[in-house]
């Protein structure tokens, strides 16, 4: 059985200046792929990158974003480490919690204004960005 977004017109586009996705709560994991690729965009040792910007829980090591507190690379102009950053940044907002009824993505949408605009997404890139987050 498809999905319901296999079925339907996804389009999606980052509006530039927006940040949203980037003040939104939760947790975002960083694989040793993307901690390797921003501590080296940073010009800094993984140790560092580590030490400076995240936390670990089991085996995942985490980058905390809460309400009052954004996430540490979020800049006035926007992401310090954009060229860099971690692949669950780079599927937002693709996650499996959004996709998980129209209703998720509609509401999604009301703190996502690229959702909506922009190319239309063929169901592999979304399968691909799935995967990713």
């Amino acid at each position: 059985m498809s999905e319901w977004w296999e079925r339907e017109t996804l389009r999606f586009e980052c509006e530039k200046g927006c940040t949203q996705c980037c003040r939104r709560p939760g947790i975002v994991r960083m694989n040793s792929e993307d901690i390797r690729r921003a501590a080296d965009y940073l010009g800094l040792s993984v140790a560092a990158f580590k030490g400076q910007f995240l936390s670990r829980e089991g085996t995942y090591w985490n980058i905390e974003v809460m309400e009052n507190k954004p996430c540490p690379f979020l800049l006035e102009s926007g992401c310090r480490i954009h060229p860099a950053k971690p692949a669950q940044c780079r599927s937002f907002p693709f996650w499996d919690e959004n996709l998980v009824s129209q209703r998720t993505w509609k509401e999604t949408q009301e703190e996502c204004p690229g959702i909506g605009t922009g190319p239309v997404m063929p169901s592999e890139a979304v399968h691909e960005l799935k995967r990713m987050g």
